[in-house]
């Protein structure tokens, strides 16, 4: 699959997801607080060869509308949270939530660790 973030305007952006089969889908986002989350997606699933939490169920045809807010809010959250998905969003949260700047990744990592031991 092919993944573009497309710029549009300082404070939007296109995500485009292209399918293998030539089926598409796309979403306008607000740059501020999509697209770090997005792109840490990717890195994450791509070097972890993730196929179950984001990136990957769009690959096999699932729309970019399935998986927002709107639409996770009239579904609700999963009970109780679990699985690939579950895993990677705390993997990304962590991540994309480091400054850099007296931060101690080591301890971070120690510690999503062991909050994804007792997940299962």
């Amino acid at each position: 699959m092919k993944i573009r973030y497309i710029k549009i305007h300082p404070d939007r952006y296109r995500l485009e997801c292209l399918r293998k089969d030539g089926s598409a889908t796309e979403a306008e986002l607000e740059t501020r607080g999509f697209l770090k989350h997005d792109l840490m997606h990717f890195v994450v699933e791509s070097h972890a060869q993730l196929s179950d939490s984001f990136y990957g169920p769009i690959a096999r045809g699932m729309n970019l509308e399935e998986l927002s807010s709107k639409a996770m809010k009239e579904k609700g959250p999963p009970s109780p949270p679990q699985g690939e998905g579950q895993s990677t969003e705390i993997i990304v949260s962590t991540l994309q939530g480091i400054t850099g700047e007296d931060e101690d990744m080591e301890e971070r990592v120690k510690k999503v660790s062991e909050y994804l031991t007792l997940l299962g």
